[in-house]
């Protein structure tokens, strides 16, 4: 492990469990923008309630039992 890597998880642990969840949730918001913007771009009149399952479609990719659960949103 290089000694910027050995920094970095020195940080993060120092970190507080609050502070780990506000990354996690800001990181988790700006994934959800990037896929939106995707999304908005192939299917430029997209519904608002479409875009939202289409999102947690991507975000929720490998997850059989949530694609289900999508599936019947339809």
């Amino acid at each position: 492990m290089s000694d910027i890597e050995q920094r970095y998880i020195a940080e993060l642990q120092s970190w507080s469990g609050t502070r780990k969840l506000e990354r996690v949730a800001s990181l988790y918001e700006s994934t959800k923008d990037m896929l939106a913007l995707q999304i908005m771009k192939e299917w430029p009149s997209i519904s608002e309630s479409e875009l939202r399952l289409k999102i947690a479609e991507r975000l929720y990719a490998s997850d059989k039992e949530i694609h289900h659960l999508l599936s019947r949103a339809h």
